[in-house]
């Protein structure tokens, strides 16, 4: 039966092939080290997604052209299948904000805050109320001097699913090699410079 008692010192664990015991620095590193590992793969999975859809948006404005205020469609305009998807990457992804622009953003309302929210954004943020987009009447576009930037940025190559799982495994891999040799270049460096 498998289960753990805290004690003064550290932790016990009994498993049924025997007892591991470890002091709580051993289990904050642990802690620390599995925290750091499950951190970037979950940054890595999320850059990997984001960049992928990230790459349908500019992929359809560059496709049909979208390269100045004249030329500039509405979502509903684009040549692509997936314009849903389209127009949730581009109301979602801030990150898109300098490379895809809105031709009529006059044309629509700012946001009305009140109170502490107005006073935060203004004046701690620097920044202006954000714009309310009908996605039915906003045009968008890709300004020509950023076609380049947008499609390299952007592409679809920067990392393939093959890639990702290695990359995991690999972030894996150093976790495990760091439990087990943390410890020891911890005990190595006391010893050298002593306690």
């Amino acid at each position: 039966m498998n289960y753990l008692s805290w004690t003064a010192d550290g932790v016990r664990i009994y498993l049924d092939e025997g007892t591991v015991f470890l002091t709580y620095d051993e289990l904050m590193l642990y802690i620390v080290v599995i925290g750091l590992c499950v951190g970037l793969m979950i940054g890595v999975v999320v850059s990997y997604f984001t960049r992928i859809n990230s790459h349908r948006a500019v992929k359809a404005l560059i496709f049909d052209g979208c390269l100045s205020p004249d030329t500039a469609k509405t979502v509903g305009e684009l040549n692509t299948r997936k314009k849903q998807q389209v127009k949730r990457i581009i109301k979602n992804g801030r990150h898109l904000d300098k490379v895809i622009i809105c031709a009529n953003i006059d044309d629509f309302p700012k946001e009305s805050l009140k109170g502490f929210g107005k006073f935060w954004k203004k004046n701690i943020l620097g920044k202006e109320p954000a714009v309310k987009l009908d996605f039915d009447r906003a045009r968008f576009y890709i300004p020509e001097e950023k076609k380049i930037h947008a499609e390299v940025r952007y592409s679809n190559e920067g990392m393939s699913p093959a890639a990702l799982v290695i990359t995991l495994i690999v972030l894996a891999g150093v976790a495990v090699a760091a439990l087990y040799l943390i410890p020891d270049l911890i005990t190595m460096a006391e010893n050298v410079f002593g306690k």
